[in-house]
């Protein structure tokens, strides 16, 4: 990873150094161009200087030491002698490579070179200029100099001078050459310390346009981070509800052909409650992962809260097919993290029709998805017009729930729980019933999945068992029978930090015994947490309150796994019952379940036992209780305690049963509730 990071750095790097190379062109051509001025004008400099010293020492030495006949007709042999000796000593100290005084006849008549003396030489320009009364100054090279060594000095500084004696007529020319290396020196210095300069500024503006393009850089990534953000999900890496809607938008405007599909997991509050938020957070990755799968290269994926996904396909004749394979990817467990869970989902399809608004076709799916849900989880639904209305009935129950808790319109009726051999009444279950002001008498299936999803089962839950309880404290007092009383719990509240407490507290309150008491969760209730869900069902039992598996044998249990909870009673589920004596498999497992519940000292409930034959063939096959509409059909209070008061006045025969030392394993448990 570190190797990787340093090539991603060093690519940025190169890109970076590349894309200043063009702006430092510029810059370099206008240092380049600094760099000849400054040298233009040093040159310039140190020329104009050299003419003016040489003006000066002509008017302060040459001209005070010549006459102007001396210049018209030569100068004797003594007086060379002495204006040689006077000029040598004087010339700028020593520093003058060559100098000539000439007459306006061109010849020499002076020379620190003795055999230059008396010498006519061609005029050139600078002899010209000085003759016709102007200064000349210009670099020169030294192989044009007479008597001058090249390897001394490469270039020269060559002024000529005007000689006047007061007439106001050009008498003659002063020639001097000075060494141009000094001034090279100092321009090649100049030149430097600029160069200096112009990197040094160079470096400064590559480091700031590099912070500048690293920072442009960073901010881009940013931008394009925030905007991938803005229309993805962070955790699962799909398309948004935002970018999901643009591109459906998209489709309905071309008028293209596609259809919706909405998912929604079953029970993930479960997941969450049970397993807690870092799981939940694995299996929603991992559903993602799976619905990509099942689609094709142009469809789209995404999450669009919570435990809800949304699928476009872009061909509406295969939205059925994507269904599918949804379902059969969503049917199988689940690893997160050491545990398998199971992800089943619902899912609702809605086709684009006439009417090109998205609005109408995400609400279509959304309303195919509940009634999928509503028709018994884990199926697709495609969008029918009546579902509407279905969804309509939803949300008014919806609403009125929370005021049918406040407001005692909610009722419990009781299914009794018989002895097989004599009919005898030994217990009966608590099952839910809400007086509909305006829809009369509805049943658990239609609220009970509302209550889950909408956070007031906890408010039911409680309101169910401090009833039931009060009710069977109520039939002990009147006619001195205890009946155990059997009351469903569901998975939120099962594992709700104050549960047991709030359990303890309704017991105190109604007076009823806690070995009375039987808490019923059902195999899917569990999610692979087993040592949660021990914990929880131990916190129950300290209290002396019993624990039975409902619908046994719908969920995964395994036989061999049974012992691994605290159980004490053991209900069979209703799938068995009714292929006895009709089915030998489901007979031989019916007998094998009794067999090992009553090994481990638990009692057995047969659950939906509707004829006199279902009963006969159970106590063959050991089971000794059993519940059913054959049985008893779920009634009011009222009619307990009818045939109660008909039978002698007795404490019931049935007594707590006491739990083994083995367990039913935890991911063969879950909860829910029959009517």
């Amino acid at each position: 990873m570190t190797s990787l990071r340093r090539s991603g750095g060093h690519r940025l790097v190169a890109r970076l150094g590349r894309g200043l190379v063009l702006p430092l062109l510029p810059v370099l051509a206008l240092g380049w161009v600094l760099t000849w001025q400054v040298r233009e004008i040093a040159t310039t400099r140190a020329v104009d200087d050299a003419a003016g010293s040489a003006e000066l020492f002509s008017r302060l030495v040459i001209q005070p030491q010549l006459s102007q006949s001396q210049l018209r007709s030569g100068v004797s042999t003594a007086d060379y002698a002495r204006l040689d000796a006077s000029l040598r000593a004087s010339l700028l100290g020593g520093r003058v490579v060559r100098f000539k005084v000439w007459n306006t006849d061109g010849r020499v008549i002076y020379s620190d070179a003795s055999d230059l003396v008396g010498r006519v030489f061609p005029a050139d320009e600078g002899l010209e200029s000085a003759l016709a009364g102007r200064l000349h100054s210009e670099v020169t090279d030294a192989s044009e100099v007479e008597n001058v060594d090249e390897r001394g000095h490469g270039r020269l500084l060559e002024v000529y001078v005007p000689l006047t004696f007061g007439s106001g007529h050009i008498d003659g020319a002063f020639e001097l050459y000075l060494p141009y290396e000094p001034v090279a020196a100092a321009i090649s210095h100049d030149t430097h310390r600029l160069y200096l300069l112009i990197l040094a500024g160079l470096a400064v503006l590559f480091v700031a346009l590099l912070r500048i393009a690293r920072d442009g850089v960073r901010l881009r990534r940013h931008a394009t981070r925030n905007e991938y953000l803005a229309q993805h999900d962070p955790l699962t890496g799909l398309a948004n509800r935002a970018l999901f809607r643009e591109r459906v938008d998209a489709v309905m405007r071309s008028g293209e052909q596609c259809a919706v599909l909405f998912v929604d997991l079953d029970d993930f509050k479960t997941v969450n409650d049970s397993l807690g938020h870092a799981a939940g957070d694995g299996l929603l990755a991992e559903v993602g992962l799976r619905l990509q799968r099942c689609i094709r290269a142009g469809d789209l994926v995404a999450r669009l809260g919570g435990d809800e996904f949304a699928v476009l396909v872009d061909n509406p004749a295969t939205a059925r097919t994507v269904a599918e394979r949804i379902g059969s990817a969503l049917s199988e467990p689940v690893r997160v993290g050491d545990q398998l869970v199971a992800a089943p989902a619902s899912v609702g399809i809605a086709v684009a029709a006439g009417e090109r608004d998205t609005d109408v076709l995400l609400r279509s799916a959304d309303i195919a998805m509940y009634s999928a849900k509503s028709s018994g989880k884990g199926c697709f639904q495609t969008f029918q017009p009546e579902m509407f209305a279905q969804l309509m009935w939803r949300q008014e129950l919806e609403a009125g729930l929370k005021a049918a808790i406040e407001d005692d319109q909610l009722r419990l009726e009781y299914q009794p729980i018989r002895r097989l051999d004599d009919d005898q009444l030994v217990a009966v279950e608590a099952l839910v019933r809400w007086q509909h002001p305006t829809h009369g008498l509805l049943g658990p299936q239609e609220f009970l999945p509302l209550a889950e999803s909408t956070g007031l089962i906890a408010d039911l839950d409680r309101w169910v068992l401090a009833t039931a309880c009060a009710q069977g404290h109520a039939w002990m007092s009147r006619h001195g029978q205890v009946l155990d009383l059997h009351v469903n719990v569901s998975p939120q509240e099962l594992f709700a930090a104050d549960y047991v407490d709030a359990v303890r507290d309704i017991l105190a309150s109604t007076g009823l015994p806690a070995d009375r008491l039987v808490i019923e969760v059902t195999e899917s209730q569990s999610r692979g947490d087993d040592a949660r869900l021990v914990a929880a069902l131990e916190r129950l039992r300290e209290l002396g309150i019993r624990i039975a598996i409902d619908d046994f044998g719908t969920g995964q249990s395994t036989l061999s796994r049974l012992g691994d909870f605290p159980v004490d009673v053991l209900k069979i589920d209703r799938s068995f019952v009714a292929g006895i004596g009709r089915d030998d498999a489901a007979s031989s497992l019916t007998r094998a379940v009794i067999s090992m519940g009553s090994s481990l000292g638990m009692a057995v409930i047969a659950e939906g036992i509707e004829t006199a034959e279902q009963s006969s063939q159970l106590r063959l096959l050991g089971c000794s209780e059993g519940q059913g509409y054959g049985l008893g059909r779920p009634t009011r209070p009222e009619a307990i305690e009818a045939e109660l008061s008909r039978r002698p006045s007795r404490a019931s025969s049935r007594s707590p049963r006491s739990w083994t030392s083995s367990r039913v394993p935890r991911d063969e448990l879950a909860g829910c509730r029959r009517g």
